[in-house]
């Protein structure tokens, strides 16, 4: 007989940053989730095509590697773990005199190990752990609702855990940004008033069959970074040509000297909480669309990447400001030192 069990619905996500690659660590954030895909891999067992029948009669266990992705709503709090996980380097000043911290994270220039996580899963019936976890992808999405994080995994194993009761989470303090907390700045010029949606997107492009080795061990011992890509797609109200000129690079259409650079700032204030900034130097558009429709308000979609900038010496900066103190040691570049520390018991949620 199956043992079945009431329905429920108690769907949570936590992440805690792990000293080793793999080695479980306890959750220090819970955020409220709206969907994920993170799971158990499909398809784990190898079979081997042999001639004794047009069947398959032997299989093996072959590689193993939990991933998906995860979606919330973003708050000024739980976003700095994450940008941690996808970026790699960051220092950590402060409290200034009115207890806030500043922490300053740009993605890792030359290394190609990132840090991992543990990330816990409430799927109703039960806790889906995942050791091992490091960021593939993060993407920061802004319509005309609230702001939201995907957040794609890749991990070294999974298992169950029991469900956690809704008291025992620890939920950010700080409320979900929405469209209006959010601003842009193209080449120092505020465009907020023009934005109508927004997409950041950064893709570490990760291997995790690379970690497994080839011998040993079916599950990834590591997962290593590949090329880091920043991207971006924006609407824009279509009241000025100055986007166009910058994709053409000149003043009536396309120059010899290519397309122009401007420097874009995405910024989120949450009052009292903090604030967010995230600055690329070095962006150029890749599409400037202008395709008119009936008679409905004219926007242009853009799309570009940003490039290394010698001025960050990163491709993407983030400077993070709020009152969560997330280590006692002061400057953090994971597995870079040997006197990387994390204390995770001074984390203060005021």
């Amino acid at each position: 007989m199956i043992d079945r069990e009431d329905p429920q619905i108690l769907r949570y996500f936590g992440i805690g940053l792990e000293k080793d690659y793999g080695k479980k660590s306890s959750p220090v954030q819970f955020m409220d989730i709206a969907s994920s895909s993170l799971d158990s891999p499909t398809e784990t067992e190898i079979d081997y095509t042999g001639g004794l029948s047009r069947g398959a009669r032997v299989h093996r266990p072959g590689a193993y590697i939990p991933e998906g992705d995860i979606t919330y709503a973003v708050d000024i709090h739980s976003i700095g773990y994450l940008l941690m996980l996808t970026l790699g380097n960051w220092t950590q000043s402060g409290p200034d005199k009115d207890n806030y911290y500043i922490y300053e994270m740009t993605n890792k220039k030359n290394g190609l190990v990132l840090p991992s996580a543990t990330v816990y899963l409430g799927k109703d019936l039960f806790e889906h752990q995942f050791t091992g976890a490091c960021v593939d992808q993060l993407e920061l999405s802004i319509e005309d609702e609230y702001a939201e994080a995907t957040i794609s995994f890749k991990t070294s194993k999974d298992k169950k855990g029991s469900l956690r009761k809704e008291k025992d989470l620890i939920l950010p303090e700080a409320y979900p940004l929405v469209f209006y907390d959010m601003n842009l700045k193209l080449d120092g010029e505020s465009r907020g008033a023009d934005l109508e949606n927004l997409t950041l997107t950064i893709n570490n492009n990760t291997d995790a069959e690379a970690g497994i080795g080839g011998a040993g061990s079916r599950f990834p011992q590591m997962i290593y970074a590949g090329d880091i890509e920043v991207s971006f797609d924006l609407d824009l109200a279509f009241n000025t040509m100055k986007e166009k000129e910058s994709f053409w690079g000149g003043k009536d259409g396309p120059a010899k000297s290519g397309s122009k650079e401007q420097e874009i700032i995405i910024s989120m204030d949450s009052g009292k909480y903090g604030s967010l900034e995230l600055k690329m130097p070095r962006t150029v558009y890749q599409e400037v669309a202008v395709q008119p429709e009936g008679r409905d308000r004219l926007t242009q979609s853009i799309s570009g990447k940003a490039y290394f900038s010698n001025k960050i010496d990163a491709v993407i900066k983030a400077i993070l400001k709020n009152k969560l103190n997330y280590f006692t040691n002061a400057v953090h570049d994971l597995y870079g030192s040997a006197k990387t520390n994390f204390d995770m018991t001074n984390i203060s949620l005021g």
